[in-house]
């Protein structure tokens, strides 16, 4: 198995689809509703201590450390010249690649392409155990099948299915 260093663009997209379903969760306040945001991942993020933007910014900040930690797992020191340091968190989407995964408030605009670059970010970090089994990687992970799940039942195929 390979890694590499996931975009900016594809962290930009996971976070801010994240840092919205953690966002609407805590204004219903119920996990049953927002089933990616559990409370392992509300103490991961410290939710009631974070505005909009800082918690953006710590999602983001996050996964480009998951990645990182991958390639080091992978490449050991080869890893140093893989990546470039986070000095800087890229503004998060607004407008243009939606919210969150219900279709019917808050829709993405491509959910089979999130889909994908959610399953990147997961393989690219796939180097170890500690890693697949941190609270960030199952809320990714988590995600990535809800948002395709999402999709599916909007499809005609799936709505002309038999119940069956």
């Amino acid at each position: 198995m390979s890694s590499f260093m996931v975009s900016n663009e594809s962290l930009r997209k996971i976070a801010t689809v994240l840092r919205d379903c953690v966002t609407r969760s805590r204004l219903v306040d119920r996990v049953n509703t927002y089933p990616i945001v559990t409370d392992e991942l509300k103490e991961l993020l410290d939710v009631d201590e974070q505005t909009d933007l800082t918690l953006y910014c710590d999602i983001y900040s996050r996964l480009h450390g998951m990645n990182v930690s991958a390639l080091y797992a992978r490449y050991d020191d080869d890893a140093d010249d893989m990546y470039e340091t986070l000095d800087e968190v890229p503004k998060p989407i607004e407008g243009e690649f939606g919210g969150v995964l219900w279709e019917e408030e808050y829709p993405l605009e491509n959910k089979p392409a999130f889909v994908k670059t959610c399953q990147c970010y997961l393989y690219q970090c796939s180097e170890s155990d500690e890693i697949e089994n941190s609270t960030l990687f199952k809320a990714v992970s988590a995600l990535e099948k809800e948002v395709a799940l999402t999709y599916i039942e909007s499809t005609p195929q799936y709505e002309n299915a038999d119940w069956a």
